[in-house]
């Protein structure tokens, strides 16, 4: 029997469009979903923690919130808040 791990089959006339997108978040604490979100284009870190994490917690404390960069090339985190 052939190889047939990585492909992908499709019938004639199927379209299969793959794009890549580089911007990718974590989201968690007292969120809803927490978890590791790919961000669209025009999407911010708002959209990340409303509608993909579902927004906070009964339990957050929304003045004690941060936001971390992390540079993978350069295995560096930068605190941004």
């Amino acid at each position: 029997m052939p190889e047939r791990r990585n492909k992908i089959l499709c019938p004639s006339r199927d379209t299969i469009n793959l794009s890549k997108h580089n911007r990718q978040v974590t989201v968690n604490g007292e969120v809803e979903r927490p978890g590791s979100y790919q961000l669209l284009a025009g999407e911010n870190l708002e959209k990340a923690i409303m509608s993909y994490g579902s927004g906070p917690t009964a339990a957050a404390d929304l003045s004690r919130w941060s936001c971390v960069k992390t540079i993978a090339e350069k295995n560096r985190r930068d605190q941004v808040r």
